[in-house]
């Protein structure tokens, strides 16, 4: 019929299996919170080193001093460092008068009662509200939830906690994980005494009167995609966190670093053998190792996933990333700059879109997918990065090397000077622009000025200096031109949350000189080969060079399909090839525009020029 199935599985009753993995009976409308509360204990007594009291070199630094609610005295608490608290992931969604903490409200949110109380309580989210509830049912006192602890409208705090998102997800005892919510005002269904009612059906299969099975829980697909799967920011918020306690589909399953223990089936913490289908899965899309070494294969997973999820304000690019930059940057010597790892810079350039993207607005470079909103994959990773020896292959199939030196451009403030928000709205009816901001001195508050300028005042040197989205460099450059769609290119579907449905993969579209020869390769950013012109000019760069070897049963040729189907390169065994950029000028900043491959030999048959380009 053309729809996905899957095998049935069936995992069996206590009068089959009593030993064994078995299902047990749960109330469809009510959570069994003593048996929940079993899962971070037994999780505390025997995954210690594996999922808490973590080796230093998998321990974040502790988040500065915190805004808490403490869920007994239902109040904001300050200045305190818990030994425990507990952190919430949830979708904010569009609703309007909700509370959160500002300036004008946070004296009042600190005295005893005030979230229980008028006129704050009315004003609670549900999920909030709930996630409180849930917190003190578990035994715990403090919770960690992002409107109530941070102050929205005071930027400096806002700034510090979003630059403290990876420590204070790492380091919480276990983190509520509201997937079925799609907006705060959901909630967490089926507390007892507290909550709504949930809805949640075991279909039980009775083959005998001793012998009744279900169907094996169902987990996180495709197939059953949330709004909470759709969002940048609760990405970042689960992969980080050690423990979860995950909301999904009427039901509740704990995700350790070592186990899933789900209501349905009997485990560990209920006393039984731990079963094998318990055991985590640490290659799934919400793991995360904190490695010695710098993995640019988990770099690449996890920025495909996280771009191929949708953000309310665009701005927010790079900061909805940035917790997991954070974690990566204890291996990744140099950092990230605007998302790509300077150690790695040559084989981050080579990212390409897989389905068609949506331009971010925001100050992004072209050249950094952060600029861009949906999935991306790093170009010939699989085949040209290896870093751990498997036991069969003695190096990469193929080698990427460089071709050009990056130089990146300073944006230093001078001494004294900050950015910020303009205080008051335009006298004229113009939006302000999101990533619109001005120019403070600390000599002159109350100003707001549109460029720094110098002012008399001692240099100050501050301990990470920023850059701009601008890269220089000198590369060779040729003009070629646009040819038809690489038939050979298989054109596949796929979910994007971009486009909210299964969409065409981004078409391949071959390269021709002037005399018509082929030459290369494009990867394209549209899905319709109409929204493309045939002939137009190609204004390209060399980024880098690669060689590639034939391997086992040539499997490499699936990374570089023109090697495959092209009559010019396909009984080569060698195939050397330059990484290009497709590039427009505006004014005097180049811009990229798609990522392609050349064939070495048919770049050598062009007019070069070397050329000085400034990339934005």
């Amino acid at each position: 019929c053309g729809d996905p199935h899957g095998y049935l599985e069936l995992v069996p009753s206590v009068g089959v299996s009593p030993k064994g993995e078995h299902f047990l009976p749960i109330n469809p409308n009510w959570l069994d919170i003593q048996r929940v509360r079993r899962w971070p204990l037994h999780c505390d007594s025997e995954h210690s080193y594996g999922c808490f009291d973590l080796p230093s070199w998998k321990t974040l630094e502790d988040p500065p001093s915190m805004i808490l609610v403490d869920v007994k005295s239902w109040r904001l608490v300050q200045g305190i460092q818990p030994q425990r608290y507990v952190a919430l992931s949830y979708v904010w969604g569009r609703i309007g008068n909700d509370l959160e903490t500002t300036k004008s409200n946070f004296q009042e949110l600190q005295k005893p009662g005030a979230l229980d109380s008028q006129p704050w309580s009315h004003r609670l989210p549900r999920t909030v509200y709930d996630a409180l509830l849930f917190t003190r049912q578990m035994g715990e006192q403090y919770l960690w939830v992002d409107r109530l602890c941070i102050i929205q409208d005071d930027d400096k705090h806002k700034d510090k906690q979003l630059k403290s998102m990876a420590s204070i997800y790492s380091r919480s005892y276990f983190t509520i994980v509201a997937v079925d919510a799609p907006d705060a005002n959901h909630g967490l269904a089926g507390l007892p005494g507290t909550s709504l009612p949930r809805t949640y059906n075991m279909t039980k299969l009775d083959f005998s009167p001793v012998c009744s099975m279900i169907k094996a829980p169902v987990f996180e697909s495709q197939f059953n995609i949330k709004e909470w799967h759709r969002r940048c920011w609760t990405f970042q918020e689960r992969i980080l966190s050690n423990r979860n306690i995950v909301f999904f589909e009427g039901r509740v399953f704990w995700e350790c670093q070592q186990s899933v223990w789900t209501e349905e089936l009997g485990d560990a913490p209920d006393g039984l053998v731990a079963s094998r289908s318990s055991r985590r899965n640490l290659n799934d899309r919400y793991s995360f190792d904190f490695l010695k070494y710098p993995d640019l294969h988990l770099y690449s997973k996890l920025v495909s996933i996280y771009n191929g999820r949708l953000l309310t304000h665009q701005t927010d690019g790079l900061n909805a990333f940035s917790a997991i930059l954070h974690a990566l940057g204890r291996s990744f010597r140099g950092g990230f700059l605007h998302g790509m790892p300077e150690l790695f810079f040559d084989f981050a350039m080579l990212w390409k879109p897989l389905y068609p993207q949506k331009r971010r607005n925001g100050p992004f470079p072209s050249w950094s997918w952060v600029s861009w909103e949906g999935n991306v994959a790093l170009s010939l990773l699989k085949k040209s990065h290896r870093l751990i020896y498997d036991g069969q292959d003695f190096g990469a199939a193929i080698e990427i090397t460089p071709e050009v030196t990056w130089y990146k451009t300073s944006i230093y403030l001078p001494s004294g000077w900050s950015r910020a928000k303009p205080a008051g709205s335009p006298l004229s009816s113009t939006t302000v622009p999101e990533d619109f901001c001005i120019f403070r001195h600390g000599n002159i508050p109350n100003v707001e000025f549109l460029h720094p300028v110098p002012v008399a005042t001692e240099p100050f040197f501050q301990d990470s200096e920023p850059w701009s989205n601008h890269l220089r460099f000198k590369a060779e450059r040729s003009v070629l031109y646009l040819g038809p769609v690489f038939k050979g290119y298989p054109q596949k579907d796929g979910w994007s949350n971009v486009w909210n449905g299964f969409v065409s993969s981004c078409l391949l579209f071959s390269v021709f000189d002037k005399q018509g020869q082929w030459c290369g390769v494009i990867h394209s950013n549209v899905a319709d080969e109409g929204e493309m012109t045939p002939g137009q000019e190609c204004d390209l760069i060399i980024i880098s060079s690669g060689r590639a070897h034939r391997d086992r049963n040539d499997a490499v040729k699936v990374w570089l399909e023109e090697w495959k189907f092209v009559e010019e390169v396909r009984e080569l065994d060698v195939y050397e090839f330059y990484n290009i950029l497709w590039v427009e000028n505006k004014g005097d900043v180049t811009y990229r525009k798609a990522l392609g491959r050349i064939w070495k030999t048919a770049w050598n048959r062009q007019r070069v020029e070397s050329v000085d380009i400034v990339l934005g």
